[in-house]
């Protein structure tokens, strides 16, 4: 069920608008791919530091600031060493997914080769750290762990994500140095791999990633960590030509727009910057005349503000032609842009300039024909605001070599539409429907 502002509606100019409108909404809400571009950026047997006290002494217990300090690699650090360059993965006693699948690991634990789990009340937790650089922007980092027990995962010295845990960290009244609370240890800790945990968006530059493992008991008979991190950039658009469906990425350096889902991005409280995105070249050179669609939804929720005059929207096509000189197509409705500069203001959001206490809601399709003598096109969007009121949302952007912007089953339904809400667009008994608003 769609929630929607019923404040709103009065503002719509008919009915049919209205259903446009919510359609567009959910259009942009939801998408069925699930296509990502993944780019490994720590292996699993790269090297990393770490720290597994064996000899019975809790380093939170003989360092005053173990807790707020470990994770970093700047200097700030002066608790126990820490074993350096060592390559991953890690454990001692028996983990039987290194076992099967024959992978080299090594030991923390005593014993030849460090495989042997420390005497019982000795197994604290243990600590892992490295740097690692990035030359690009990944809007999502994944990991892909083999985990026995539990972790929690830093980026730059914040937490970003925990795996079996709960509670609070490194407090040295607790056996492991800790005050976790240890979820089940289950056997399938040692025997897969975890499904692959977020740790959101990581900018290009160097970085410090830290794992603090844990186990679930101090009589627990083993530990293991296998650590691959991947970023990945969810598509910007994607192309239809021939029915053959392919994806394309936004350029590298592409800021403050966040990936909802493939073909799907938003952005809100950016601070008052002005953001772009932008996707990679789009080759038309033999495709001849060809089509772009998507859709726009932008909404002001706060009832003490509306769109201030300095909040923008754009949306464009780059065009490079086949005689090698550049044009661009301007994609904001021109019934919106009173000005005509091709740049929605705060105020042409507002429709009518409405009083404080209304919210505002505008949803738009965005089409274009791209003209046959165009060898490559580019999408590239910008957009400012600066309150978590404020969001645009775009999504279901896609160039095609036949029309988008046609209702071919007659249903009220454009094409663009119906195909990225996953519906039928030769169907006229498929279409996205509202079952309801709730008040």
């Amino acid at each position: 069920m769609i929630q929607a502002p019923l404040k709103t509606i009065h503002h719509m100019k008919s009915i049919s608008e209205l259903l446009h409108a919510v359609a567009l909404a959910a259009a942009v809400l939801f998408s069925l791919s699930s296509v990502t571009a993944q780019t490994q950026i720590i292996g699993q047997a790269d090297n990393w530091d770490f720290l597994h006290p064996n000899d019975g002494v809790n380093p939170a217990t003989t360092d005053a600031d173990f807790a707020i300090t470990w994770f970093n690699m700047d200097g700030s650090y002066n608790g126990p060493s820490f074993s350096v360059n060592r390559p991953g993965p890690f454990y001692y006693g028996a983990i039987t997914y290194f076992t099967d699948n024959n992978i080299t690991a090594t030991g923390i634990g005593t014993g030849a080769g460090g495989a042997v789990a420390p005497p019982t009340g000795l197994r604290y937790s243990a600590y892992f750290k490295k740097q690692f650089t990035t030359t690009e922007d990944f809007s999502e980092a994944t990991l892909e762990l083999l985990l026995d027990d539990g972790a929690v995962i830093y980026i730059d010295g914040v937490e970003r994500a925990r795996v079996n845990m709960t509670g609070v960290g490194n407090d040295p009244n607790n056996g492991t140095g800790d005050t976790y609370t240890m979820l089940a240890d289950g056997a399938a800790d040692e025997t897969v791999l975890r499904a692959p945990v977020s740790l959101g968006t990581i900018t290009a530059g160097t970085h410090v990633i830290a794992i603090s493992l844990h186990n679930q008991a101090t009589i627990s008979s083993d530990l293991g960590l296998l650590v691959r991190l991947f970023g990945s950039t969810p598509p910007l658009l994607q192309n239809d030509f021939g029915g053959v469906k392919t994806s394309v990425l936004p350029m590298p350096g592409s800021t403050g727009w966040v990936p909802g889902a493939p073909y799907n991005f938003s952005m809100n409280g950016t601070g008052g910057t002005l953001h772009t995105i932008q996707s990679e070249p789009v080759d038309l050179s033999l495709t001849g005349e060809a089509y772009f669609s998507m859709q726009m939804y932008c909404y002001e929720v706060s009832t003490g503000t509306n769109f201030e005059p300095e909040d923008e929207f754009s949306a464009k096509l780059l065009l490079t032609l086949d005689d090698d000189s550049q044009t661009e197509l301007v994609l904001v409705p021109t019934d919106l842009d009173t000005d005509a500069n091709g740049v929605l203001s705060g105020e042409e959001f507002n429709p009518g300039f409405l009083a404080v206490t209304e919210a505002v809601v505008v949803g738009r399709e965005l089409s274009a024909t791209i003209p046959a003598n165009v060898k490559s096109v580019s999408l590239k969007i910008t957009g400012l605001n600066d309150s978590t009121s404020e969001n645009f949302r775009f999504g279901g952007a896609r160039i095609s070599d036949s029309p988008l912007n046609t209702d071919t089953d007659e249903d009220g339904v454009t094409r663009s539409a119906e195909l990225f809400s996953g519906t039928d667009p030769s169907d006229r008994a498929s279409f996205f429907r509202m079952d309801g608003v709730d008040y």
